[in-house]
This record gives structure tokens, C-alpha cells and sequence, in this order.
């Protein structure tokens, strides 16, 4: 469940577009930063492929969109930072408590 708001307003004013699986991923400096994979965002990420040749899935949570425009998905980091995240597993989405 999105229960951050930040992340949650941010995606309602993405003027109705959706993730769809293949959307150019940008960094916040308009570079490429990989292509989606799969569209989580009712579970607060969305996983990423990276790399050209070695190919990998990084799993970006959706605070660290930025917004969603018909060119793709532009985050609020550069790759650089992107890279230093630990974000190579999918966070636990499991609720806890009642």
C-alpha cells in the first residue's frame, strides 16, 4: 500500500499516466537511467532494469519519483546516487500487526 503522501501526490499529479512496463527511466538530469520492468506502486516501488550488457533490476521506490510525463519516468536523483541506494531487492511488502 503507497502510504507515503508525498509520494502519493506526486503520482496524482503525473497528469494521469500510468507506468507501463518498458517506460525510459530518467535520472534527475534527463539521463537514462534504465527501463521499468514491472509497475509495483500499490506495494511502493517499481522495479527498474539498468545496464546495457550486464542487465540488472534495481527496485525504486516511488518517493524517489519525481514525476511521469509521456517521455518516461524522471526521478529526484542523479545515477550516481541512484547507484548507491540498496535497492537490488524488492523492500518487504508484508503488513504488520492487525
Amino acid at each position: 500500500m503507497l502510504d507515503d503522501p508525498q509520494a502519493r501526490q506526486s503520482l496524482e499529479q503525473s497528469g494521469g499516466q500510468q507506468i507501463i512496463p518498458g517506460m525510459t527511466v530518467f535520472d534527475l538530469n534527463g539521463d537514462e537511467a534504465g527501463t521499468v520492468r514491472e509497475d509495483h506502486t500499490r506495494e511502493g516501488y517499481i522495479s527498474v532494469q539498468r545496464g546495457m550488457i550486464f542487465k540488472h533490476d534495481v527496485y525504486v521506490p516511488v518517493d524517489a519519483i519525481a514525476r511521469i510525463t509521456r517521455d518516461g519516468i524522471h526521478l529526484r536523483m542523479g545515477s550516481d546516487t541512484l547507484m548507491d541506494q540498496d535497492w537490488d531487492t524488492p523492500p518487504d511488502t508484508q503488513t504488520h500487526g492487525a
